[in-house]
């Protein structure tokens, strides 16, 4: 495996944190829309967006996009407390995370069902919604949720990351799950590996 990029601080540094696999030239034919394009090559408008410097979601035929082949998916290695982004085999991005106490974050295969900006979080033992922005709310900004209560997310407390810590869920620092929201569409694989 071939790691392009070994961490994501945010879309300042970087045009685009998860295309450094496979970008192709794509030429915008009669009836194309971004979406149209985007699913037909399993990736995101919002690739599509940030790598050519698109403001809006206007594009002309004959127009030629920069367009990053997909699906991506999105392998958490427990042991490691690592969350990485893979094209292929190719490690797109690696971040460190928190992960479950140990028992709390199932091993297998999910798919992102839900993805919430600023979202309210559910506590895992009272079962009390607590809003988004409550001093009490623990999941920070971002929240691609894949089953069974459990998710990524941010979090309020960048301290628990790179340890096993958590009710299940696997912890991203509010930067880092910004960074990459957009470009992690719903269907996205999520493995879990011990």
């Amino acid at each position: 495996m071939r790691t392009w990029l070994a961490v994501a601080i945010g879309l300042a540094a970087f045009a685009c944190p998860v295309c450094r696999g496979d970008i192709i030239t794509y030429t915008v034919k009669k009836g194309d829309t971004l979406w149209s394009i985007a699913k037909r090559h399993r990736t995101a408008v919002p690739f599509i967006k940030q790598l050519n410097g698109l403001k809006d979601d206007n594009i002309s035929i004959g127009q030629e996009l920069k367009v990053c082949k997909g699906p991506v998916k999105i392998v958490v290695d427990k042991s490691e407390c690592k969350l990485r982004i893979l094209s292929g085999e190719d490690v797109l991005a690696e971040f460190s995370v928190a992960v479950g106490k140990p028992g709390k974050t199932p091993p297998g295969t999910y798919k992102i069902k839900t993805k919430l900006v600023n979202p309210d979080w559910t506590h895992p033992v009272t079962k009390e919604v607590i809003k988004f922005g409550d001093p009490r709310h623990e999941i920070g900004t971002r929240w691609m949720g894949f089953g069974n209560g459990l998710g990524i997310h941010g979090t309020n407390d960048p301290s628990s990351i790179g340890k096993s810590v958590s009710s299940g869920c696997i912890r991203m620092h509010n930067k880092e799950i910004e960074s990459i929201f957009w470009a992690i569409p719903r269907g996205t694989v999520v493995e879990i590996r011990e």
